[in-house]
């Protein structure tokens, strides 16, 4: 995104908060903005985020999601700042995130049942157990693999993520992780069992 030789007044013979203002920030960039008070660096960030439109000059190459929250969270609106932040998240694809957290939630329980004391014999096998399943979800989830289906769908989540996830997809690693992690517990009840 580019600010090029940006100017903006709050009023038409108000005083130029921003005069030839010039900003370049690259893709996956990070940029900070400091200065004192009343130096326009709120109105530069609401400028970037397309809140307030330059009076002259203009911004080009704005990515076409772009989060802003104000300063002050203007009092006469009719909801609470926990109910605009969650519209707002909802809004910017923050359920799918949830959801991906959710869904690792089953194997990783399932996991560390099977590395539990009640299974080994000392804390040192549950470390390996655990960081063997880690590993082996990580390896056996890569695109390619021979053998996907053998661990949770970590990867696959990660891979639909990155992409556009649709409700079909959603559904089938929902499922993914339900069966693996209820095939993992069945085993854990199998050995608790069978162990003496």
């Amino acid at each position: 995104m580019r600010l090029e030789d940006v100017r903006l007044r709050y009023h038409r013979r108000g005083p130029w908060v921003l005069r030839a203002a010039r900003v370049g920030i690259g893709p996956g960039e990070v940029a900070v903005v400091l200065g004192r008070n009343g130096v326009g660096k709120s109105t530069l960030l609401q400028l970037c985020a397309g809140v307030l439109r330059p009076a002259r000059g203009r911004v080009v190459d704005r990515p076409g999601q772009v989060g802003w929250v104000p300063e002050r969270f203007p009092a006469e609106q009719p909801f609470t700042v926990e109910r605009y932040l969650t519209a707002m998240g909802r809004a910017a694809g923050l359920g799918l995130g949830l959801w991906a957290h959710l869904l690792a939630l089953p194997p990783a329980v399932a996991l560390g049942a099977l590395a539990s004391r009640a299974l080994t014999r000392t804390a040192g096998y549950g470390v390996a157990v655990l960081a063997l399943g880690a590993v082996g979800a990580l390896a056996l989830g890569l695109r390619g693999s021979v053998v996907p289906w053998l661990a949770p769908p970590v990867m696959a989540t990660a891979r639909t993520l990155a992409g556009s996830p649709t409700v079909g997809t959603g559904l089938l690693l929902s499922a993914w992780a339900l069966a693996w992690a209820s095939a993992a517990l069945a085993g854990y009840a199998w050995r608790r069992r069978a162990r003496p």
